[in-house]
């Protein structure tokens, strides 16, 4: 929690993400199963990347600001 974001922590969470969105994406579709499966793969592995990355490092630096006003 009190370590700093990376970006190959993240791009090992948007993996495991983006498989599981191709899962989902072909299992919800009558045609072309695995096509529609790997482009939501695709595109959800590239939505997620970018945008967890900063999300993370916002909750980190938010929290380092917390610890840092708080009283000891």
């Amino acid at each position: 929690m009190n370590q700093p974001p990376s970006w190959r922590g993240t791009v090992t969470r948007a993996l495991i993400g983006a498989v599981l969105i191709g899962v989902v994406g072909a299992l919800s579709t009558k045609h072309n199963k695995a096509a529609v499966g790997v482009v939501f793969a695709i595109v959800g592995f590239l939505l997620y990347v970018p945008s967890m990355y900063y999300f993370d490092r916002y909750m980190y630096r938010r929290r380092q600001r917390s610890q840092a006003n708080r009283p000891r």
